[in-house]
């Protein structure tokens, strides 16, 4: 053989003496005068680009569907793994037992981990997300106003503006509009 390929790969897929689809390779070697070749079914050779088409394929729709679900999976699964349990630790705050739960939140009883000081840690559930992060900062808003008109010091008692010092009534009747008031049921929370 002069001046010609010694070697060379076909890749696109044709017919063998046998009439079954194959690719090949072949390379002259010239110390023994000798071609060498090689053929290979098309279907084994190119399996393992089906597979990783395959996969690829697999990963790209996992993705999109990740994307579209991607937002409402963490109030699902909030609402049903994820379970708020005595001791746990939530943010500086450890948990000591449920107060009580509504619509849009369970509320706990917890305890500041470095302060010690008792708190109502609100935990909001799933679901539809913008709304209830929208009532949740509207309701914290409230709150934090409400926290102002408050004595600066928890050892100082809470009492409505028109009752004389001796009395800690939280009757709606005694009430002045706006002014923070106790309330039997909270008194022990707040360690009043």
């Amino acid at each position: 053989m002069q001046g010609g390929d010694r070697q060379g790969i076909l890749l696109t897929p044709y017919r063998n003496y046998l009439g079954d689809s194959v690719i090949g390779a072949w390379q002259w070697l010239d110390e023994h005068r000798l071609g060498l070749a090689v053929e290979v079914g098309e279907s084994e050779a190119y399996k393992p680009i089906a597979i990783l088409n395959t996969q690829l394929a697999v990963m790209v729709l996992t993705l999109a569907v990740a994307l579209f679900l991607g937002p409402l999976l963490p109030g699902i699964l909030w609402r049903r793994v994820v379970l708020v349990k005595s001791g746990q630790t939530v943010g500086a705050y450890r948990i000591e037992r449920k107060l009580g739960e509504g619509g849009m939140a369970e509320v706990f009883l917890g305890r500041h981990e470095r302060l010690g000081r008792p708190a109502a840690v609100k935990i909001v559930k799933g679901g539809q997300r913008e709304e209830i992060e929208q009532r949740f900062e509207r309701e914290a808003r409230l709150l934090a106003s409400l926290r102002q008109r408050l004595p600066s010091s928890p050892s100082q008692p809470v009492r409505p503006r028109h009752a004389p010092s001796t009395t800690s009534s939280c009757s709606p009747a005694n009430a002045s509009v706006g002014a923070p008031r106790p309330c039997a049921s909270c008194c022990p929370i707040l360690g009043s």
